[in-house]
């Protein structure tokens, strides 16, 4: 009989308390509590508090990819499904840039494939190959990863027009645009979130307009 990873606990727990009470205010003595075990039991699965944090926060964004999926479902072909997930992904993230800092930012920013591949183990149901979205973003391993899989399904069912060069190109351009908005969202918390992400979404379009198959409409007006 397998055993439930004794992990899945924990970052179920983190992950709930982050959207009750918002990422900064989530703490060791507070997911004990909500567990029932004292603060030090943390410690035997995660090597800290972060690494916890990092599980529970790629646990909490997986919980928005419900929406993406059936966004997907919904698009006529995969470039209409990548700009309306990126629209999503956008607010998403612009709203609670503090909860991404750790991923693209934060210590654990270069372990992401370690801790995808983890996340994969820990939780091997959150991998539905019948979900295109969730699908493509937790198998690319990391954040750049996954975002090139969302590139090579538009490159695939021939909406978007490129060669392999210039794929992986616009990837790199499209990945540090997304990290220079949301360091944008974290430097200034006063801003408008739909402010930026309308911003975002007009850099996003400029980008990928030129390589779009010309019948394809795939701008969400």
């Amino acid at each position: 009989m397998n055993h439930p990873d004794p992990r899945r606990r924990y970052i179920l727990a983190a992950a709930q308390l982050i959207k009750e009470l918002g990422e900064e205010n989530v703490s060791a003595r507070k997911i004990a509590a909500v567990l029932g075990t004292a603060p030090s039991a943390i410690y035997r699965h995660f090597q800290t508090l972060d690494e916890l944090m990092a599980y529970a926060a790629i646990s909490y964004r997986y919980d928005t990819y419900a929406e993406m999926d059936r966004i997907a479902v919904d698009a006529s072909n995969a470039f209409e499904m990548y700009e309306k997930t990126e629209r999503e992904f956008a607010r998403f993230a612009f709203a609670r840039p503090k909860l991404l800092d750790c991923l693209v930012f934060g210590a654990y920013s270069q372990n992401m494939s370690e801790l995808m591949a983890n996340y994969r183990m820990i939780f091997p149901e959150a991998v539905d190959e019948k979900k295109l979205y969730s699908a493509a973003v937790l198998n690319g391993q990391d954040f750049e990863k996954g975002n090139m899989r969302l590139l090579q399904m538009c490159r695939d069912d021939g909406s978007l027009q490129a060669d392999d060069a210039t794929a992986h190109a616009l990837n790199g351009v499209l990945v540090h645009m997304f990290k220079g908005f949301l360091k944008t969202a974290l430097d200034h918390p006063e801003m408008e979130v739909e402010t930026l992400v309308s911003r975002y979404m007009n850099c996003f379009t400029f980008v990928l307009q030129p390589y779009a198959r010309k019948n394809t409409n795939y701008i969400q007006q």
